[in-house]
């Protein structure tokens, strides 16, 4: 008794439906992981920034009483209108960056608020969110480190978006180890710095 094709096709039936919550839950749980790591690694930008802030302030009390000697300076430097044209071009490229850098301040409070049960919707913020940074032309001082930060959220959104599709191929620890590594930290506290003093 309870032997049999038929019964083993009850069988195989009655078991996809705990099949499908184990893909549910697990899209669920990689989807609230994915936004925990991008938010801690946002929080990274967002202290580094509030302490560029402060360097860039000690800057300004630092060379405030230049401004005695600056006169003859700007005698000399007035006459010349020409480099005006080439500061126009770095102005456009900080605009931006500016700008998207301004994204990914923001972004701590977005990505953080998004509905972790509706993992469809959080890869189509994630994906929104990284292609402004992706599509953004950093100065070239700071290309490197941005490229990092940015390259790293590429693979935290390929990786969210693979974990809708097919949970059991989803390498969050690959992701984990990117957020963490110490070349990763170091670039988004440069991006930080460098957005908070010209930005």
């Amino acid at each position: 008794m309870g032997s049999g094709p038929h019964f083993e096709a009850l069988r195989a039936r009655d078991a996809r439906p705990w099949e499908t919550m184990v893909v549910m839950r697990t899209r669920l749980t990689i989807t609230k992981t994915t936004t925990a790591l991008a938010t801690s690694a946002l929080l990274v930008l967002g202290l580094a920034a509030c302490g560029g802030s402060g360097d860039d302030a000690s800057t300004d009390s630092e060379t405030t009483p230049a401004e005695e000697t600056s006169t003859s300076a700007e005698e000399e430097t007035t006459p010349s209108e020409e480099p005006a044209e080439e500061e126009s071009g770095d102005t456009e490229a900080s605009g931006d960056f500016c700008t998207a850098y301004d994204a990914l301040l923001d972004a701590q409070t977005t990505l953080s608020s998004i509905d972790t049960s509706d993992p469809a919707a959080a890869v189509t913020q994630f994906e929104t969110f990284t292609a402004s940074l992706e599509a953004a032309e950093a100065p070239a001082e700071i290309s490197t480190d941005w490229d990092n930060v940015t390259g790293v959220f590429r693979q935290l959104t390929d990786t969210l978006e693979t974990a809708v599709d097919d949970p059991a191929n989803a390498d969050i620890s690959s992701i984990t180890s990117l957020m963490t590594d110490e070349t990763f930290q170091t670039s988004a506290q440069n991006v930080a710095v460098y957005g908070t003093q010209n930005c």
